[in-house]
């Protein structure tokens, strides 16, 4: 029986202990639940406010262009709050009550010594009915001497069953006694014995119990795992989407300045890059207002589509924008004319040092040939003074 509460009292230290473990490690998974979560409903508010409210005001100022997403936006109270949702949906864990182990030591000597009063109580009314002995209600013992005097018959009937036609009142009274104790003792030791097993019982029930809720909280992680990974994943791919809606706005804004607001007036060029905006804000819409949990607090498969074909899209213009930028042909093109551009800069270049240098050179000569003829002019007019003189 010792060693039956002994184990019990440890059941309940590895219970407890267990209990404590799996909500430390519980709680851990749903901090970092929400946490993901605050930053998936932060992020998509950002984008609702920022890059997608940037394009609808960019596509309200374009003209005779249609697109099927015109007008359709979300307020906080439209979205899907996803904590609220997966743990509303989750199963509900019940807490374990760590049962409180008493050996019930002292109640069992209560009821031992209760029972052997009843024993005695029991042998003094056997005997008097067995040895008619009466005793007058209205005229009671007062003290103990008085009391033994009155049963005294019936002891010393007790004794002769100890020691047969040789029997003392102290016989009787000590198989009274005797018979008392054994009685106590086997009431109050089976009080005990009854109060340890349902100790080693209830710690077992109750150990088995937070077994059960570590393997459903455990069932619960990997759910909260699962998540956080897709609400990183749909966070990363929300984040991609909206930088390059970023970078169209900023083109179409360019657009508008340069080519005006007419949509059918545009160049080829800039009309892809209003329809590349268009996708970018359609994927991002779609993606935000599809439900991530379902019904059932588990991940939505529609908004696993959405996110898959959002992703689609960005390898889409991902590759389109490398096939612009990679075109081999289309390089050597673009080289190949800047030489010649080169080429002829330093062609025209050249032929203007060489006729700059001409021009000097044709200035110089005439400027020789004028003092030559001016010189021999003067010396002409020098002999013919002479002459006449």
């Amino acid at each position: 029986m010792l060693k039956k509460n002994k184990e019990a009292k440890s059941i309940v230290e590895s219970t407890q202990a267990l209990i404590e473990e799996t909500d430390k490690e519980f709680q851990s998974y749903d901090e970092h639940a929400c946490e993901n979560i605050s930053k998936y409903a932060q992020l998509r508010q950002n984008i609702l406010n920022g890059s997608v409210k940037e394009f609808e005001e960019n596509y309200n100022a374009i003209s005779n262009y249609d697109y099927i997403y015109k007008g359709v936006r979300f307020s906080d109270e439209e979205l899907e709050d996803v904590r609220e949702n997966f743990y509303e949906k989750a199963p509900t864990i019940e807490p374990i009550e760590v049962p409180r182990i008493s050996t019930g030591g002292f109640s069992s000597i209560i009821i031992g010594l209760i029972w052997g009063v009843i024993s005695i109580a029991a042998f003094i009314g056997a005997g008097i009915f067995m040895t008619k002995t009466k005793i007058d209600p209205n005229a009671l013992p007062k003290t103990l001497d008085d009391a033994l005097n009155v049963l005294n018959p019936i002891f010393v009937h007790f004794g002769n069953i100890v020691v047969p036609n040789n029997g003392t009142a102290l016989h009787g009274m000590l198989l009274i006694g005797g018979v008392s104790v054994v009685v106590a003792l086997l009431f109050g030791l089976s009080r005990y014995h009854a109060r340890s097993t349902k100790n080693l019982h209830v710690s077992q029930e109750a150990l088995k119990k937070a077994e059960e809720q570590k393997e459903l909280k455990k069932e619960q992680q990997k759910k909260i795992m699962s998540l956080c990974k897709y609400t990183q994943s749909v966070d990363e791919t929300l984040y991609t989407l909206d930088l390059y809606l970023k970078e169209y706005n900023a083109v179409i804004k360019r657009i508008l300045h340069t080519e005006g607001d007419n949509f059918e007036e545009f160049m080829d060029i800039s009309k892809q890059k209003v329809q590349t905006a268009a996708i970018l804000d359609r994927e991002l819409l779609r993606l935000i207002n599809t439900e991530i949990v379902t019904q059932n607090g588990e991940l939505n498969p529609l908004n696993r589509y959405s996110l898959s074909m959002a992703q689609k899209r960005l390898e889409e213009i991902k590759n389109a924008e490398l096939e612009v930028r990679e075109d081999d042909d289309y390089v050597e093109e673009e080289y190949a004319h800047i030489e010649e551009e080169t080429e002829e800069l330093l062609t025209l270049e050249n032929n203007s040092e060489t006729e700059e240098t001409t021009e000097v050179e044709e200035v110089a000569e005439a400027e020789e040939t004028t003092e030559t003829e001016k010189t021999s002019e003067e010396t002409q007019e020098q002999e013919e003074v002479k002459k006449e003189a």
